[in-house]
């Protein structure tokens, strides 16, 4: 009877073994979790690939492919549970969201929610096939924070490839992912269960920083480029903390000096400057960070400064480009209250006079291809003119061109044509019609064509030069554009 009573106290005690699992650690992303043997039968890491041949080859993959595959999907580990139809897989990616967010835990709700909304709208993965059925956070506590957990299925070629259960974080600068992925059946409440075992055993074993994106300053105010006013406040934005230094150099007095401000907690900065005597000044605009430390950083930048009290200052918001690639270009931007600002286009003068806010605006019509030479001048009483003047080509697309063409041209009756041509001289013109003949002669073809037809009789001749070869034949209907010459007979073709 005893030995009976110590078998079944023997069973008993096997019977609460726990299964085994095995334990990672992965380094890169100071996360750990534990995988059971049972049912995670074969475990792939990047390490073991070759010892597991055999299982990959199953698979219908190598132990290169798979190789490749797991350095291009950043995957750290495929546990395959086989008797479930099963996948889990866990990759970790460094890219710009990642690196921009660093960790999701330290981000705003919004910031979280645009998160999660790129998901479920298909923004971060809809290209490569995934279509989320649900998406929403859930915070697992201290050890793991919050994950964005996810159902999905993922189609390619038009069908589902498999099914499975996101959850997703940002930590540490990664994208995390546990994926469990189902094959050839819907997921289950066992599949939930299954992951959510796994992920119970996860946990961050080190929390690291964001560290410090490079310094930049960026200027809101920036010192002006001319002023008739001594003083005026450079405004702008650089990293928290960091010392901004303004100091400037005069270029005929020698005389020189700098101003000193510290970045609030959101990076904002503000300096007021103040000019001793009318002159040209050389400032040097400076932000450093971590100062007197190993870790020091500074960013600099220059301007050129004239100080005039007769100047008339004026600054443009909206600067002149090399070429205009639109219909309009909007000339804005702000001086003096009781400023006439002249704007002069090709010879096309347009006038206008500031008020109380101190800003002008033009809108220029640049549809037009070709050379726009720009003249802008402001003047006032007490004050010296200022002349800016700019020479910018509109660039045109071929079909842009041929738009253009097409939308400024007439097509007046033939009759209208005859009798009035000095009408159309210089007009862009449009007709339907035949190609009569087409005779080549020195550096251009001449084309006879006729607007009407009857039977083999053609009417209506009107006679275009062309400057490059002409691809059609003789009876070939078509409509042609051109610009009208002095005489009714004569057209210079467009390359249309």
């Amino acid at each position: 009877m005893k030995k009976l009573c110590a078998v079944l106290v023997l069973l008993l005690a096997l019977s609460f073994v726990p299964a085994l699992a095995d334990s990672y650690a992965f380094a890169g992303i100071y996360m750990s979790i534990n995988v059971p043997n049972d049912p995670y039968l074969v475990q792939l890491t990047p390490e073991n690939l070759a010892q597991n041949e055999q299982y990959i080859l199953s698979l219908g993959e190598t132990p290169e492919s798979m190789q490749k595959q797991f350095s291009e999907e950043g995957i750290l580990l495929m546990a395959f549970d086989d008797k479930n139809s099963r996948t889990f897989v866990i990759t970790a990616v460094q890219d710009d969201v990642s690196r921009e967010l660093f960790d999701i835990n330290e981000q705003t709700a919004a910031t979280r929610a645009t998160y999660r909304a790129n998901h479920s709208n298909g923004t971060y993965c809809g290209y490569l096939g995934y279509k989320f059925e649900s998406c929403e956070w859930k915070n697992f506590g201290d050890d793991q924070g919050r994950f964005l957990m996810l159902k999905y299925s993922l189609r390619q070629n038009g069908a589902v490839q498999y099914r499975g259960l996101w959850r997703r974080t940002i930590r540490n600068g990664y994208t995390i992912t546990l994926d469990m992925r189902v094959y050839g059946r819907q997921v289950t409440s066992g599949d939930i269960t299954a992951l959510n075992k796994l992920q119970d055993t996860v946990s961050f074993i080190e929390v690291t920083n964001a560290p410090d994106a490079p310094l930049t300053l960026v200027f809101t105010a920036p010192p002006p480029e001319t002023t008739n006013d001594a003083s005026f406040t450079i405004k702008g934005t650089t990293r928290a903390g960091a010392t901004v230094i303004a100091a400037y150099a005069s270029l005929r007095s020698n005389q020189s000096k700098a101003f000193t401000a510290t970045a609030d907690g959101s990076g904002a900065f503000k300096i007021d400057v103040t000019l001793p005597s009318s002159d040209l000044y050389n400032m040097i605009v400076s932000a450093i960070a971590n100062e007197g430390t190993e870790n020091e950083e500074e960013v600099s930048e220059n301007f050129q400064i004239t100080y005039d009290p007769t100047l008339l200052p004026v600054t443009f918001t909206s600067s002149i480009p090399a070429t205009f690639a639109s219909d309009s270009f909007k000339l804005s931007g702000t001086t003096l209250t009781g400023v006439t600002v002249q704007l002069d286009v090709n010879g096309e003068v347009k006038t206008r006079q500031t008020g109380n806010n101190r800003t002008f605006s033009f809108t220029l019509d640049t549809s037009a291809p070709g050379t726009y030479n720009i003249y802008v001048s402001f003047t006032k009483k007490n004050y010296s003119t200022r002349v800016f003047n700019y020479t910018v080509e509109r660039e045109m697309t071929d079909e842009e061109h041929l738009q253009s063409v097409r939308d400024s041209s007439i097509s007046p009756e033939y009759a209208r044509l005859k009798s009035q041509p000095d009408t159309y001289n210089g007009r862009t013109l449009r007709f339907n019609g035949y190609i009569t003949e087409i005779r080549e002669g020195v550096g251009e073809w001449i084309v006879t064509f006729a607007t009407q037809k009857s039977g083999e009789k053609y009417s209506n001749p009107i006679t275009i030069i062309s400057d490059s070869a002409v691809s059609y034949e003789t009876g070939a209907y078509l409509t042609v554009y051109g610009t009208g010459a002095v005489s009714y007979t004569h057209l210079r073709a467009h390359e249309t």
